[in-house]
């Protein structure tokens, strides 16, 4: 994964107007820490794709090395979180 190669989310219906109301997704290092809210509003179910300019909150970019990527969305059939390992390469 390199900045400009982006992220892909996608996240399937799981009935009949299962929309969800408010999705993040998260930048988060090998210690936890949350270093960049990248998506946090309201999304239907779908393919979304966002990118990542290698940069935390503050604009610093960030080292290469193995990042958490996490996905949350609360919806009204329930929640649903997934987390991905990504490989960040300058």
């Amino acid at each position: 994964f390199q900045a400009e190669d982006g992220i892909r989310d996608v996240e399937r219906s799981r009935g009949l107007g299962d929309v969800y109301k408010r999705q993040t997704l998260t930048i988060i290092d090998l210690l936890g820490r949350e270093l960049k809210l990248l998506v946090d509003k309201d999304q239907a179910v779908g393919v979304h794709s966002i990118l990542w300019d290698g940069r935390d909150r503050h604009g610093r970019k960030v080292s290469s090395g193995i990042y958490i990527c996490r996905i949350e969305a609360v919806g009204s059939f329930g929640n649903f979180i997934q987390t991905r390992k990504m490989i960040f390469m300058e």
